[in-house]
């Protein structure tokens, strides 16, 4: 049994705007708390498994992406994001009592934005990180899971490497896509607290640093970054 979220523009929907001032000889760059936008929306048969999956964006809002349009859910990200700051883009948690393996993967598209049939592609770092496995929720006990267990480095950065990105300039569109997938399972049930099965809590957080993008080409520029979250159990 599958089933599929798609974040579609889920990960970075922004604008970054860079208006030229002729009369001073300068190029002013303001990034407002409403540049980043991210969306989503659901795709696919909601199926009767054992396993929720939910998302949460930058402001803790839940995302409900099975009663989204293709339009999605615009969330703000401000410049917590810039320069040297590091922020959340959204979190995600899964519960369950299934005892099968079940695997988690997000696809990531290039973050890039597209003026006058140019691609820019910023210099940028998205980073997935997952936390221990609990009991019933974030603020149960340690459980025994492989789906945990399984990931040799808690946090990793989309892409490899410690940059997810680097500033790039073309007439062409970026291509390429890079995944981060989680699979395992909870090996343990019961615990005797009157449950004929233990409920696990699952959880993993996303965050992106912007650390450089387009700043001397006047125009608005609409940096855009594909998500796609899907799990399936086995």
């Amino acid at each position: 049994m599958k089933k599929c979220i798609v974040l579609a523009t889920m990960l970075i929907v922004s604008m970054v705007f860079a208006f030229a001032d002729t009369h001073l000889g300068r190029t002013e760059n303001t990034v407002t708390d409403s540049s980043f936008v991210v969306q989503g929306y659901y795709k696919g048969e909601k199926e009767n498994t054992s396993v929720t999956l939910a998302f949460k964006d930058i402001d803790n809002q839940t995302i409900v992406h099975s009663g989204q349009s293709t339009t999605g859910t615009k969330v703000n990200v401000s410049d917590r994001h810039l320069g040297s700051n590091t922020g959340t883009i959204f979190t995600w948690s899964m519960t369950g009592t299934t005892t099968s393996t079940t695997t988690l993967k997000f696809t990531f598209s290039t973050l890039q934005a597209e003026m006058n049939d140019v691609f820019y592609r910023p210099t940028y770092t998205l980073k997935m990180t997952i936390n221990e496995t609990r009991n019933r929720n974030s603020g149960g006990s340690t459980l025994t899971d492989t789906f945990y267990s399984n990931v040799t480095n808690k946090t990793q950065v989309v892409g490899g490497g410690t940059t997810t990105g680097t500033k790039a300039t073309q007439s062409s569109e970026f291509t390429g896509a890079s995944t981060i997938t989680y699979t395992g399972k909870t090996s343990s049930s019961g615990y005797g607290y009157g449950y004929s099965s233990t409920t696990w809590y699952r959880s993993g957080t996303c965050t992106l640093n912007i650390a450089d993008y387009e700043q001397t080409i006047p125009g608005s520029y609409h940096y855009v970054c594909w998500v796609i979250a899907e799990y399936s159990v086995q």
